[in-house]
Order: structure tokens, then C-alpha cells, then sequence
């Protein structure tokens, strides 16, 4: 029979990093899932996940609030996103597993920490909205070939082209329309190209991209959530389905499948501000325990292998929890 002392012993437990690494076997080309994404791929996974968003969908939001400074909006949570995703490539490198932030913080933090993460955040700007897919870069662990050095690599250059081109589309945007214009405004670029042009095409071209560029976002946030909930499954957190792989196509297909119906109901029933607040909380927060993480298994297994190193530690680790806060 179970004793208070031992449930809290329960819930604060650790997952080793060694068991999690023997269960996937990162440095082979073992495991339960089927490593076939290379570093290109990889990178395009996170530009993917992040150019529709930020652009097509939050400056229109984004604008209004903070009128030409936008850029400077999108500046800081470049920083803010650049500080975390060293910390995000070391623990990738050390830790190789499907389930991102949930794994690292199973293995630094303990069981509760992991699955209060996985359903609940605190309140932060909009805007972080936009780097969601570099989460879901670090989630396909177990189907990158060589994941300690490609992991790390994969986020530190999508990071890098995301940023860049968001800043550069936020400068031409608040310079071609006076900001007030793009309050109310659903497709924001889209009016601002046909105002330029004084054509009807290019706009529709650029309205056509952004269809497209919503349906790649919404398939590597998928990919990502279900490798999140595969992770959780193994580790005995959600039954045994989640877990579930399919012998032909070596992916989780009956996971997949529940999570594109759970998302369905979402976008059919909530407003669209609040999912981007709600994504914009639960970023924030992994964010936040994936940089403390590395000060944690920094200072209790200093000894692991590790493929990649956060410059100028303790500071980036700090000044990343520091700006996600």
C-alpha cells in the first residue's frame, strides 16, 4: 500500500538519461520509429512550422499593438528564441528522444514537471506564436539520422532563416501601409502586394502561398504533438495507443489520427486569438524549463556525451529563462 512519502517520491522521479537513450538507440540506426529525415530536411521542418505563422497570421495581429516596433517585437523574440534554442541543441544532443521539452524535463525535473508541461502554460505575448515550430524541430529525436549532431544543427539554422526573413517581412510591411491599416486586416501582405502592384494576380499568388504555408505549419505542429504524446505512451503517462506503432510505415498512426481529430475540434470551436495566446503560453513555458533543464543536468551529470555545448554557460541558460519569463 502506498504511502504519502512515496506518491511524492512517485511524482518527483527522474527518467534517466541513460534509459531513455537505450530505449532509442540514437547512436545506431535502431529504435521502435524509422530514422529517415536528414539535417536538410530537418531544418526545413522548423522554417516550415514558423514562416506561415508569423507572417500570414500574427503580424496582422501584432501590428496593431505595437505599430512600427513590431520589428523590434519580432527582434526580441529572435533573442529570446536564439538564447533558448542553444539550450534546446544541447539538450537534443544529450538527450536524442521523441518528446522535446516533456522528455528533457522528465529527465531533469521529474514525472509531475513533464506532465504538468505537457497541458498547461503561463500567460505571454502573442508573438511567440511564430516560434513554435522550433519545438517541433527537437521532437523527431528518434527519426533523425545521427541526432547529436544533427539535432542541434537542424534548430540552430531554421532559427537563424526564421528570424531573418521575419524581420525583413515585418520592416517591408509597416513600409509600404501606415501600421493603423493592418488592424481588422486578414490578409495583411496580400492587400499590401496588390496596393503595390496595382494588380489583382500577385496578391492572389501571395494568398495562395499563405493556404499552403498554413498547411505545412499545421503538419509539423501535428508531427511534433504526436511525438510528444508517443513519448508519453512509452513512458506509461497516456495508455498504450499513443505508443502504438505500425508495423508497415513504422510511425504512430493510431496516435496521429487522435491528435488530428482533437486539433480538428479546436480550430472548429475556439477563436483563433486565443489558440495563438494558448500556443504562445505552453512555447513560453517550454521555453523556460528547457533552459533551466540544461542547468540541471549540467550540475547533476556533467560527465555525458554531449554533442553540443551552450556557449557562455551559466549566463545563456539564465538570460534565456530570463526573457521566456
Amino acid at each position: 500500500m502506498s504511502t504519502p512519502s512515496t506518491e511524492r517520491r512517485s511524482v518527483f522521479r527522474r527518467k534517466p538519461v541513460e534509459a531513455s537513450v537505450s530505449e532509442t538507440a540514437p547512436d545506431a540506426e535502431g529504435g521502435k520509429l524509422s530514422r529517415s529525415i536528414g539535417l536538410f530536411q530537418l531544418t526545413m521542418f522548423g522554417v516550415g512550422a514558423t514562416i506561415g505563422t508569423g507572417i500570414f497570421i500574427v503580424l496582422t495581429e501584432a501590428v496593431p499593438e505595437a505599430g512600427p516596433g513590431v520589428v523590434v517585437s519580432f527582434a526580441l523574440a529572435g533573442i529570446t528564441a536564439a538564447l533558448t534554442v542553444v539550450c534546446y541543441a544541447e539538450l537534443a544532443s544529450t538527450i536524442p528522444v521523441s518528446g522535446s521539452s516533456y522528455s528533457y524535463t522528465y529527465a531533469t525535473m521529474g514525472e509531475i514537471v513533464a506532465f504538468g508541461l505537457a497541458g498547461i502554460g503561463a500567460a505571454a505575448g502573442s508573438i511567440f506564436f511564430s516560434f513554435i515550430g522550433l519545438d517541433a524541430v527537437s521532437t523527431a529525436g528518434e527519426e533523425v539520422h545521427n541526432p547529436r549532431r544533427n539535432l542541434p544543427l537542424g534548430i540552430v539554422f531554421a532559427t537563424i532563416m526564421v528570424t531573418t526573413f521575419y524581420i525583413l517581412v515585418a520592416l517591408a510591411g509597416v513600409g509600404a501601409q501606415p501600421y493603423q491599416q493592418f488592424a481588422g486586416q486578414e490578409a495583411g501582405l496580400s492587400v499590401i502586394m496588390r496596393n503595390v502592384t496595382g494588380s489583382g494576380w500577385p496578391a492572389t499568388v501571395l494568398a495562395a502561398g499563405a493556404t499552403i504555408s498554413i498547411f505545412s505549419v499545421t503538419l509539423v505542429v501535428l508531427y511534433g504533438q504526436s511525438r510528444i504524446l508517443f513519448a508519453m505512451g512509452r513512458d506509461g503517462m497516456l495508455p498504450e495507443i499513443f505508443h502504438r506503432v505500425d508495423p508497415r510505415t513504422l510511425t504512430p498512426v493510431h496516435n496521429t489520427l487522435i491528435v488530428c481529430a482533437f486539433v480538428g475540434l479546436l480550430a472548429g470551436f475556439v477563436p483563433l486569438g486565443v489558440l495563438i495566446d494558448l500556443t504562445s503560453m505552453g512555447t513560453l513555458v517550454a521555453f523556460t524549463v528547457v533552459s533551466i533543464g540544461v542547468i540541471i543536468v549540467r550540475r547533476t551529470q556533467p560527465d555525458l556525451p554531449r554533442g553540443f555545448s551552450v556557449p557562455g554557460y551559466p549566463v545563456t541558460p539564465i538570460l534565456s529563462a530570463a526573457f521566456a519569463l
